[in-house]
């Protein structure tokens, strides 16, 4: 009969964390590892918001050099019954597609990284009617 070993600890470490040193020498948590997730500690830093009556609403964050922009949620909405499709781009490539009825909200499992150079924008198409009025958010932050 075979003999069955006790499992040993794995060296491996669990949690792998990035540090990043500001101008005055302070370190700083960049990225952290932990299960395979990477995350960014607070991470949605910024939030765009854009609002249209009866055209496309547009929520754009705009590039960086050399940052990648990761989006963590996205939001749309009429204030109005309406049914339209929410457009989330990379730069000038469509990244995804969401219909919604109404109103809807998308939050990332795992963010979403953009190109690095790369503006992210989310918008939600015209309502048809004047006097209804869209609105978008695109939520994230960036590395």
């Amino acid at each position: 009969m075979p003999s069955i070993k006790s499992p040993t600890r794995s060296t491996i470490p669990e949690r792998v964390v990035i540090y990043g040193v500001d101008s005055a020498g302070v370190a700083t948590e960049l990225l952290s590892d932990s299960g395979g997730i990477v995350t960014k500690p607070d991470a949605s830093t910024w939030s765009i918001t854009a609002t249209s009556d009866n055209a496309t609403a547009t929520a754009t964050r705009v590039a960086e050099a050399g940052k990648s922009h990761y989006i963590t949620s996205i939001s749309g909405s009429y204030s109005a019954a309406n049914i339209g499709l929410i457009t989330v781009s990379d730069g000038a490539a469509v990244v995804g597609n969401y219909h919604t009825h109404n109103q809807r909200d998308v939050v990332l499992s795992r963010p979403f990284r953009a190109v690095s150079g790369n503006a992210v924008s989310v918008s939600l198409a015209a309502s048809g009617t004047v006097g209804v009025i869209g609105a978008v958010t695109i939520t994230g932050y960036t590395v």
